[in-house]
């Protein structure tokens, strides 16, 4: 904002105009805060209801691999995991969530754990190796929530210091400006009004003199 403004009407109309566009972008930007934080909010709740499911299958999955670890010999089980014809990863794609961009993360598992039996493959063996996927396809819906509740924490971090910019800071400046310029203008005027006064009474007083 410049110190030093010249008190014209031309400079009064382009400071109102700014001041519009001022006022219109303060709302757009506080709206938009008010959407980030609505879906902020929404995917805060399923983080943690995915999260509370992840620390309870992983409960589970330990008491399960405990319990078959202690039907086998020591070294057994590992053996047997290392032998499935499994592998997994993880696709990310980017998405868009109320201007901000995302991510969509899909977990996947190719091969066929079950394609072939070993001698010590049995039914407990089979539920650890089926609750392993479940609760990978669980870590990757976990890990996507909680990443994206981070990008739009940062946006709304960046929203709302536009919004305090424009609120507390150019919209009051803005405001300021117009005043004390009305303000001279309006004073401009009266002395304008003033000298026109004068100059009309000495005209009338000098035409009093010829008559």
């Amino acid at each position: 904002m410049p110190g030093r403004i010249n008190p014209n009407r031309m400079e009064l109309m382009k400071l109102k105009r700014r001041l519009r566009l001022a006022r219109r972008g303060h709302k757009l930007m506080k709206d938009k805060f008010d959407e980030l934080l609505k879906r902020f909010m929404e995917i805060a709740d399923e983080s943690i209801r995915i999260r509370e499911l992840v620390e309870e299958s992983l409960l589970q999955g330990y008491e399960l691999l405990s319990y078959v670890k202690a039907s086998h010999e020591e070294g057994v089980i590992e053996s047997l995991f290392e032998k499935l014809p499994v592998t997994s990863r993880v696709e990310i794609e980017e998405t868009k969530t109320v201007g901000v961009s995302t991510i969509k993360m899909r977990g996947i598992i190719e091969g066929d754990p079950f394609i072939f039996n070993l001698p010590d493959f049995n039914l407990k063996i089979e539920d650890l190796i089926k609750h392993s996927e479940e609760v990978f396809y669980e870590v990757v819906r976990l890990a996507e929530l909680e990443h994206n509740l981070y990008l739009i924490a940062r946006e709304m971090e960046k929203t709302r210091r536009r919004v305090n910019a424009l609120e507390q800071v150019l919209i009051p400046q803005l405001e300021g400006l117009i005043k004390t310029i009305a303000m001279k203008l309006d004073e401009i005027d009266r002395e304008t009004r003033t000298r026109v006064m004068k100059v009309k009474e000495m005209l009338e007083a000098q035409r009093s003199l010829f008559q």
